[in-house]
């Protein structure tokens, strides 16, 4: 009888070894996802002054528009013709007078698509994911042995984290997935010889691209975030038992 009750022990605190590591890797899980966004910080700033520096050249290009389209006489011409007429000649000749400006953001958009960090975030995140579900495995496994019943209180609330950190997680992937290929397209669109005609749309797509790492920043915040109460829930559940 003692034996076997010195086994029941020696089997619970296996299980509750196995929970520890659990709680452990929910505390790396998170610390992971803190460090990808500090990583993301300097990508997002260079995006930031790229876009400046385009928007200067673009605002070149709509005053020489105004300009332009202030000559024509009223009624000489249609105005779908005046307004074309004047966006070409604008998007070719405003662009050189701030050649310096594109050429800025040219090279601050190039040096994010080289460094690859958006590309490598968003594998960092799939590997959170993979390592999350696996924390996940890991207690359904001894939850009944550390006493976390279906219906209990503290484990139905650590559900409800997990399952919003992998939800953010997802999208985070998502929005890095869509910032890699508007990246892209922007830095093709400055390199082209006729970059003149483009740069309004290589502003768009920069845009395009800080949306999309500001929302994928955003879901890693909440990740973590949920990450962590995901974690208080899974203490309190062992500090109940011990």
């Amino acid at each position: 009888m003692e034996g076997e009750q010195q086994g029941n022990g020696e089997v619970f605190w296996n299980w509750m070894a196995v929970a520890q590591t659990v709680a452990h890797s929910l505390v790396d899980v998170r610390n992971w996802a803190r460090d990808t966004v500090g990583d993301l910080v300097p990508e997002l700033e260079m995006l930031d002054f790229a876009a400046e520096l385009l928007g200067d050249s673009t605002g070149a290009a709509d005053s020489l528009f105004d300009g332009l389209r202030a000559l024509v006489p009223e009624g000489r011409l249609e105005e779908a013709d005046v307004d074309a007429a004047a966006k070409l000649v604008a998007g070719v000749f405003a662009v050189p007078l701030l050649s310096e400006d594109v050429d800025g953001a040219r090279a601050h958009v190039a040096h994010v698509v080289t460094r690859g960090q958006l590309g490598t975030a968003k594998r960092e995140v799939e590997v959170l994911v993979s390592r999350h579900t696996a924390a996940g495995l890991q207690l359904a496994r001894c939850a009944r042995a550390i006493g976390l019943l279906p219906g209990d209180a503290d484990g139905l609330s650590m559900n409800r984290y997990h399952i919003e950190a992998m939800v953010q997680a997802k999208k985070a992937i998502q929005r890095l997935s869509a910032a890699e290929i508007d990246v892209k397209e922007t830095l093709v669109l400055l390199q082209s010889p006729r970059r003149g005609r483009f740069v309004q749309e290589a502003d768009k797509a920069l845009h395009d691209t800080i949306r999309e790492v500001e929302k994928a920043i955003d879901a890693m915040w909440l990740m973590s975030h949920a990450t962590l109460g995901e974690h208080t829930e899974l203490c309190k559940i062992i500090d109940r038992v011990v």
